[in-house]
């Protein structure tokens, strides 16, 4: 359980730089975010719970075999 911490904790830290800045406004009130694994590969399960814990109840995706998207709303 602590390296599945370790792991959801390394993701959140790592940034993709995309052309928006690793965020962008999808529609009113949404924002989305996109991070790279550090591990290399991107698990859905990974992604999915911590986009939930990471953006208060936040959706995620792998958009590849890297990168996870996560689309959450924002004020």
């Amino acid at each position: 359980m602590k390296s599945a911490h370790a792991a959801l904790f390394l993701l959140a830290l790592v940034l993709v730089a995309s052309p928006s800045g690793g965020m962008a406004a999808n529609t009113a009130g949404e924002c989305s975010v996109i991070m790279l694994s550090p591990g290399g590969r991107c698990i859905q399960r990974a992604c999915s719970l911590l986009c939930a814990e990471s953006f208060d109840g936040g959706i995620g995706g792998c958009i590849d075999a890297q990168r996870c998207e996560c689309s959450y709303f924002c004020m």
